[in-house]
């Protein structure tokens, strides 16, 4: 098949051709400085991204946090983000994908985005476009590379990635779907299994010959003797550049060479009389009838092939299946493009340069920081384990070589809450900032991370505080992952900007589903610290909780008096953010209140007061999922139909249910242990009064509560003794 694959490409070019949205880069070594100054700068493919995400092997990206100042980034961790990937060997795929809501491009290969890779190296790199409606072959091969990043985003998890990513996800609908690869282009990983026994079980007939290209090769034979054992060929063959190569002169004196099993060519990879350094990796396996061809990030190295991302490096491949005749026209181009490769006879023959391992140990420290973001007035810090010293100070270096040290206080928590001031925090949005941990003494007892910031590359303003918006508008998932992040944490104006401007649309029929991008989920974010200042802000927020209910009510009603199961989905949707909000608003006032030695009457009076309005709109709410709409639903549609649109919100329906009947437990506790001194009585808990919360109305509010959600669950949910519905 004739692909963009077989021509030579000018990836500069390429990348400054097209307009994106979203970018995500994956490359072993990286040069902030060339990427800042030149390809952010220059190329239209990413100058107006809204998002850009590099991923690194973690031994790069501690070097550059580590270098010389001169050499550390400006924009990274604000303009773009800078993900270090930690694996026992090297994070080694190159792979470039940008997408946009009409179209994509993939480039995948051997090149690294670096100044050599894009621009002097002798590299094999694909490229493959799509347009929505237009130009849609090579789609599937666009997801999958999705789908790889996304892998490794759940395997090395950060939330400013997972965030990124589930823009990304948002706003390229045209990711999703399920058809099937053409049948010759397939994107492979080493994820989950050995690129070799891929690639050999990927072969449609038993394999004659191997032909290799590769610039670096183990010390030892192991890789060349499994080549012959998995692949069963008679025949293979090494091409590779002298003065570049790694290639040991002791694989001469193997006996698979001495045979003519193997053969070995040195080439030229020059082009238009200007020396190429040869970086390309690629691998043919010839049937005689048809050749499996396949190009990427591996070597012909054990670490490469014959392992996986658990084991050692992570890697990736292109394959594409050739007819005989395709291969013998494009093989040789590839392989030996000048055809002046002569075979490799004798050491004297050969000029190798020492070999540079790719897999380094990262900087042994013990403290081990996992990431850092910047808040309004603080920088949350994740820790791999808590801290188990004192007199700990974090260190921020800003570019010029400024820096602030800011004393810690110890929690015995994996999770870091560092205040910081006006001045630090506008220093934080201007240029990159790496942060480490020291003593007393200024000895750096931590690794270094660059503190994340993304801006809007727009108005320069924080962007989480939009994302939360938009993620939340687009379906339940969406909304769960937002509003589960916004209870964690502090951020005031990120709670009023999504109460103020999240406006789930009105969706009466069916809409098309949507695949959001899901982590592993993270515990530290479960670690989130709590304070008195909790209360306050629930009770700043109270109107605008109460306003966003309210709006959201008047399109409940649209769907009462237009209910249909095409729009239970957007029915559940808007529900469910109008309980998240209401539990989210009890529980942070709660927490507020409970870090509190002792709660004045006017406090205690406050929370009665929120509380009965919260309630009281969760009961309409509940009335008016079973009395208004799915009871109606069930006298007028078939139970399969509603259920198949119910199901996947039941578990979150259930979840909302029980944590707002334990609230009053909560509620309870803190009037007897800390709401103390009614009637100048030292022990006497203050009065619930009228409250819902009070003796008399809640058990009557419990029960028809739990009586409506039963109703819900049963009618819904499939009876144990049945096989179908």
């Amino acid at each position: 098949m004739k692909t963009q694959s077989a021509k030579r490409l000018d990836l500069p070019k390429l990348l400054d051709s097209g307009s994106f949205d979203h970018a995500v880069v994956l490359t072993y070594t990286f040069d902030p400085i060339f990427f800042e100054e030149y390809c952010l700068a220059s190329f239209r493919s990413l100058h107006d991204c809204k998002t850009i995400s590099v991923l690194l092997d973690r031994c790069t990206y501690d070097k550059i946090v580590t270098g010389a100042l001169t050499h550390r980034p400006r924009q990274a961790n604000l303009r773009y983000l800078l993900h270090p990937v930690a694996v026992p060997g090297a994070f080694h795929p190159k792979l470039i994908l940008l997408t946009s809501a009409r179209e994509g491009r993939l480039l995948v290969g051997s090149a690294n985005f670096t100044r050599p890779g894009l621009t002097a190296n002798a590299e094999l790199v694909g490229c493959f476009d799509f347009k929505l409606k237009e130009n849609e072959t090579f789609v599937p091969i666009l997801r999958s590379a999705f789908a790889f990043v996304q892998s490794i985003a759940i395997q090395w998890p950060a939330r400013a990635l997972k965030s990124n990513l589930q823009e990304m996800h948002l706003d390229t609908l045209w990711l999703d779907g399920t058809g099937e690869a053409p049948c010759d282009v397939e994107l492979m990983t080493n994820l989950k299994s050995p690129l070799l026994n891929q690639l050999v079980s990927k072969a449609s007939a038993p394999i004659k010959s191997v032909s290799v290209v590769s610039r670096y090769f183990d010390a030892n034979t192991n890789v060349l003797e499994q080549l012959f054992a998995k692949t069963g060929a008679r025949k293979l063959k090494i091409y590779t550049q002298n003065r570049y190569t790694n290639l040991p002169p002791s694989w001469l004196g193997h006996s698979l060479v001495k045979s003519g099993k193997v053969e070995l060519y040195l080439t030229d990879y020059s082009s238009d009389d200007r020396d190429q350094p040869l970086h390309g990796k690629a691998f043919a396996f010839d049937t005689g009838k048809t050749c499996l061809l396949a190009y990427g990030s591996a070597n012909c190295t054990t670490a490469a092939l014959l392992r996986t991302a658990r084991e050692s490096n992570v890697e990736d491949l292109l394959t594409l299946s050739l007819s005989s005749q395709d291969a013998r026209e494009l093989v040789p181009r590839l392989f030996d493009p000048t055809l002046k490769a002569r075979r490799l006879l004798k050491p004297n023959q050969l000029i190798s340069v020492p070999e540079v391992p790719d897999e380094e140990s990262g900087e042994c420290t013990p403290i081990r920081i996992s990431e850092a973001e910047a808040q309004t007035e603080s920088i949350l810090v994740w820790l791999a384990e808590p801290l188990g010293r004192i007199q700990l100070r974090a260190q921020l270096e800003f570019s010029g070589g400024r820096y602030v040290r800011i004393p810690l206080k110890v929690t015995g928590s994996s999770l870091l809450e560092i205040k910081i001031d006006s001045e630090t925090s506008r220093r934080l949005s201007e240029s990159s900032t790496v942060i480490s941990i020291g003593d007393s003494a200024g000895t750096t007892l931590s690794n270094r991370v660059l503190i994340t910031n993304l801006l809007d590359v727009q108005t320069g303003t924080n962007r989480r505080k939009a994302r939360y918006v938009k993620e939340a508008e687009q379906n339940s998932a969406g909304l769960l992952s937002v509003l589960y992040d916004l209870r964690s944490g502090d951020d005031e104006d990120a709670l009023r900007t999504f109460l103020t401007f999240c406006d789930i649309p009105l969706t009466l029929g069916a809409r098309p589903g949507l695949r959001l991008f899901k982590g592993s989920g993270d515990p530290r974010e479960e670690m989130r610290s709590v304070g008195q200042h909790n209360f306050a802000m629930a009770l700043s927020l109270h109107d605008l909780a109460l306003t966003f209910c309210e709006r959201h009510f008047r399109k409940l009603e649209r769907h009462v008096a237009n209910r249909h199961p095409d729009g239970v989905p957007n029915f559940l949707h808007i529900t469910l953010a109008i309980g998240g909000v209401l539990e989210a608003q009890i529980d942070r006032a709660l927490m507020g209140l409970d870090a509190r030695n002792q709660i004045t009457p006017l406090e205690w009076a406050t929370l009665r007061g929120m509380c009965d309005a919260y309630f009281s709109t969760y009961r309409d709410l509940t009335t008016t999922l079973w009395d208004s709409y799915l009871s109606k639903l069930l006298r007028e549609f078939p139970l399969r139909q509603i259920r198949e649109a119910f199901e996947p919100e039941l578990q979150p329906l259930e979840d909302l249910a029980d944590r707002m009947m334990r609230f009053h437990d909560r509620v309870e506790k803190l009037r007897t242990t800390k709401c103390l001194g009614a009637g100048g009585q030292h022990d006497k808990p203050y009065g619930y009064f009228q409250s819902v919360l009070g003796e008399q109305r809640w058990p009557k509010y419990a029960v028809a509560l739990k009586g409506m959600h039963t109703l819900i669950m049963t009618s819904i949910k499939p009876k144990a003794d049945s096989s179908s519905a």
